[in-house]
């Protein structure tokens, strides 16, 4: 079957009921989330989309005005499903586990998550677009939410205020988004091969947990001597 050109009618195609509206709106965001996750950001046009969803760039625009709208959707998707995967796989864990296996715990979850790998090292791209104020506040105020979910699991192990989750949140999303770009850069393995470069390779995911581990250890290192006599 062709594909739709811009310029041709959509009445064919159009979805009427509110089920095809919602089926329409996931195919195209599973089709930018292919592009997303094979070409990156730049190249993931919305004609792109509109092509890879078989759908006209009209067809798109009753759902999307940009490609930032679409991308932020499927942040906040991916985003709240890593969270409830990560608030699961820790309440599952005893009250007497250490710091590091509940850091631990969290990579381990982080580094399965196909769809986080491909989307976080990507965020940072995306606020440098036309991204609107509305929804950078939209974005702000998930990660809020979500923190505070995670803050009040993590307080079995450390007692964090708002502030000191925050901290910890940027830490490990930005060293996650860093290092799985780097383990996504077939180029920069190749690199590593050379004999004088061999030495530089690391475990992206353990220093990850290390760098972690630390900054919860010291944190409650610290309220430990505050709650000394």
């Amino acid at each position: 079957m062709p594909l739709p050109q811009d310029n041709a009618s959509d009445s064919w195609v159009r979805a009427r009921t509110l089920d095809q509206k919602e089926q329409r709106r996931q195919e195209i965001l599973e089709a930018a989330y292919t592009l997303f996750h094979d070409l990156g950001y730049e190249q993931a046009s919305l004609n792109r989309i509109a092509r890879e969803a078989r759908l006209s760039k009209s067809s798109i625009g009753l759902y999307f005005q940009t490609r930032e709208e679409v991308f932020m959707e499927i942040f906040f998707k991916t985003f709240r499903d890593w969270f409830d995967e990560t608030i699961t796989a820790i309440e599952a864990l005893d009250d007497f586990c250490s710091v590091r296996d509940v850091v631990e715990t969290w990579m381990d979850v982080s580094w399965c998550n196909e769809r986080l790998r491909a989307i976080a090292p990507l965020v940072a791209i995306s606020i440098e677009y036309n991204v609107s104020d509305d929804c950078l506040s939209a974005c702000l105020r998930l990660k809020q939410a979500e923190c505070e979910r995670l803050r009040q699991v993590l307080n079995r192990y450390v007692a964090m205020n708002k502030a000191q989750m925050w901290d910890l949140f940027l830490f490990a999303f930005s060293l996650y988004s860093q290092f799985v770009g780097y383990e996504k850069n077939k180029g920069f393995d190749v690199s590593m091969e050379n004999p004088d470069l061999k030495w530089m390779k690391r475990d992206y995911r353990a220093m990850v947990v290390n760098l972690l581990a630390l900054f919860l250890e010291d944190l409650k290192r610290n309220q430990n001597k505050k709650n000394e006599p």
